[in-house]
């Protein structure tokens, strides 16, 4: 594995929303589910575990992180496939999952990027221009690894 990317915040931010609609825009841009291969792309609030190949990288997404079991979960999903790339895991922004992360990357000497998703928004409008900006900066970050 080469990075982790941290999708932070805290509860009811967006976070699941942001990664299903992150494995939507993958797929539609070429991405091969791996496992499952039942999801749905009409998934974009309900936590998913998936592992997909969009060119030449090995993507696993996870978008339940409320807790640090969960979050270790997450991480063993991951790591039980041994040609993983990139890990996009949702997360609360502090405490003891992002403690494990950290001591985690700094054992396996993995790049992490935390990605805030910590904003409250009452119009749909500031939602959806938030939430494409944010799937725009994922898009990026993914392209460094190409």
């Amino acid at each position: 594995m080469k990075a982790i990317i941290t999708i932070r915040g805290s509860g009811n931010r967006g976070k699941t929303t942001l990664l299903c609609s992150f494995v939507n825009f993958l797929i539609k841009n070429g991405a091969q589910k791996i496992e499952p291969s039942d999801f749905s792309s009409t998934n974009t609030y309900k936590d998913v575990q998936i592992l997909l190949r969009y060119k030449d990288l090995n993507i696993a997404i996870c978008s339940s992180g409320d807790t640090l079991a969960i979050v270790k979960e997450n991480v063993r999903f991951a790591f039980n496939v041994k040609t993983i790339d990139i890990l996009f895991l949702a997360i609360r922004s502090f405490g003891e999952s992002m403690n494990f992360i950290q001591d985690l990357a700094k054992k396996e000497k993995l790049l992490v990027l935390n990605v805030e998703n910590n904003i409250f928004f009452e119009k749909e409008s500031e939602i959806s221009t938030f939430q494409q900006s944010q799937l725009e900066y994922l898009e990026f970050i993914v392209k460094e690894f190409v």
